[in-house]
């Protein structure tokens, strides 16, 4: 049974930005009412909207009202520890919010969760949405986020600044107990130090905003990696075993 819970605190990890979270490639539409189970188009009168918004730290934000309702999908690193964001809305009495989270194999959905909020916020509020029970086989490699606004045109649900967080526990730290990258920031390559490397373990180098650019299987305690076509900028490079994060490192870009 797949458990989701929201807490209104931060969770000690790596965050993986979402793409577009300033919503401008999100693929966006709008129901005239939406049924919770089988999300089918019925005949209604219910005033819809679905439109950019001011954002919390942004300049754009996304806001749904009755029947709005908007998606993205794309690559992660691995499975995450929670979703991140900033919410505010004015629900109307026994109307809710939904958000999606589904987690796909290649074609093949792996979970689904499901997360609804009815109770107003005024202000902007961080939230952690957090994930339990995915598996780590098969593997994740998208995900894809639904955001449905309440049935009533009265019910404007905003939402900003979305993000994946990875937790790193304290056991997963101790199994890397040397993990160096020299020099950084890079020109051209960089040497990379492991004390332990784990079965099974590799590296991804995301950028910063979370979109895979390499992915290395063969690992050695002393290694060289290379610039190639890579432009300037920030990177991160995670160790990951089984499908979780190990430890991750930032690593700049320069020419």
């Amino acid at each position: 049974m797949i458990i989701l819970s929201i807490i209104m605190a931060s969770v000690h990890s790596f965050s993986q930005k979402i793409p577009n979270a300033g919503f401008e490639k999100w693929k966006v539409e709008f129901q005239t009412y939406w049924d919770l189970e089988e999300w089918e188009t019925t005949a209604s009168d219910v005033s819809i909207a679905i439109k950019p918004a001011l954002g919390f730290d942004s300049k754009l934000g996304l806001e749904l009202n009755g029947g709005g309702y908007a998606r993205t999908k794309f690559h992660c690193m691995s499975v995450p520890h929670s979703l991140k964001a900033y919410i505010k809305n004015k629900m109307q009495q026994n109307d809710t919010a939904h958000i999606h989270v589904s987690f796909y194999s290649g074609k093949s959905k792996v979970k689904n969760i499901k997360w609804h909020h009815s109770t107003t916020i005024d202000d902007w509020t961080p939230v952690n949405i957090i994930f339990a029970d995915i598996p780590a086989s098969p593997k994740t490699d998208s995900i894809e986020i639904e955001i449905f606004g309440g049935k009533e045109w009265r019910s404007p649900f905003y939402i900003d600044e979305l993000s994946f967080e990875y937790a790193s526990s304290t056991q997963q730290n101790d199994i890397v107990d040397h993990f160096n990258i020299f020099p950084n920031p890079i020109t051209s390559q960089a040497s990379i130090e492991i004390g332990n490397i784990p079965n099974n373990s590799k590296f991804l180098i995301t950028d910063s905003e979370g979109q895979l650019v390499k992915e290395i299987h063969h690992i050695d305690h002393v290694m060289l990696i290379d610039r190639h076509d890579l432009e300037k900028g920030v990177y991160f490079i995670s160790l990951i075993q089984n499908n979780t994060i190990l430890t991750t490192k930032k690593i700049i870009i320069v020419d």
